[in-house]
């Protein structure tokens, strides 16, 4: 059966994350007229769906601090701002820096992340090899040269976020429209026109491309060269020994780059 696709709209949001979705939700409510979310799967089928979901602070800028630190608020307080049940665990996460050669330029570097933190009034502070042990029973702190611990922070269920911001934007007003991927960007002149689906054209004011990784490929021909670089990550899943109680702290290693 085809998809039924809207005569126009003001808005066309492409990908079902939950960047779309977050999008899609914040123009519907902020009155920005007719928004339509185009999802060619379903919503958090793509790399929302797959994430580790870390909720920190801890940045060596200003601007991503403060991004961070907004969104935050919104995972905390997800029943009485978005609606529907929490998707946010509060474990706490702690950002380590080991012994190494030059490890003494990291160190420095988690200091001056966590000064940042605090005066955007983050709660986060340095912990001891000590402090750390008591936090989270077991660690290994042989190697440990200094940690940060950030006790708000933990991780997101991604897909009830990602679902439950769709269903936010819905109520809010906007269309989302799975299972009708967008095949091109219209455009007449250097004005973006619309998009381009399986069943037609679908006029639209503005476009905004939230696609992930595939956002080139349909930016290239519009003669946009977005800046975006598709990497892999890899998901290793242990077990989780019997003495270490649930949720446990969430551990990540800048220098190494794992989590």
């Amino acid at each position: 059966m085809a998809v039924t696709v809207p005569r126009g709209t003001d808005v066309a949001v492409v990908g079902g994350g939950i960047v779309g979705t977050s999008l899609a939700w914040e123009l519907a409510r902020r009155g920005a007229g007719k928004v339509t979310l185009f999802e060619r799967g379903v919503v958090a089928a793509g790399a929302s769906g797959r994430t580790g979901a870390l909720l920190r602070q801890h940045y060596s800028n200003r601007p991503e601090a403060t991004l961070a630190w907004e969104g935050y608020k919104v995972f905390a307080g997800w029943p009485e701002i978005v609606g529907g049940d929490p998707v946010h665990t509060p474990s706490g996460l702690v950002v380590t820096v080991e012994t190494g050669p030059g490890y003494e330029a990291n160190v420095d570097r988690l200091h001056r992340n966590v000064a940042l933190q605090n005066a955007l009034g983050i709660p986060s502070r340095v912990v001891s090899p000590a402090e750390l042990r008591e936090l989270q029973p077991g660690v290994q702190v042989d190697d440990l040269a200094a940690a940060a611990y950030e006790p708000t922070s933990g991780y997101v269920d991604a897909v009830a976020a990602t679902r439950g911001m769709a269903r936010a934007a819905e109520r809010a007003g906007a269309t989302i429209r799975e299972g009708c991927p967008v095949l091109a960007v219209e455009r007449v002149g250097d004005r973006v026109t619309g998009v381009r689906t399986p069943d037609g054209v679908v006029p639209a004011g503005v476009v905004v491309c939230a696609a992930g990784p595939w956002s080139t490929r349909l930016l290239a021909p519009i003669g946009v060269a977005a800046p975006i670089e598709a990497l892999r990550v890899q998901v290793a899943i242990v077990q989780r020994p019997l003495a270490m109680e649930a949720p446990h702290l969430v551990f990540l290693d800048t220098v190494a780059g794992m989590f």
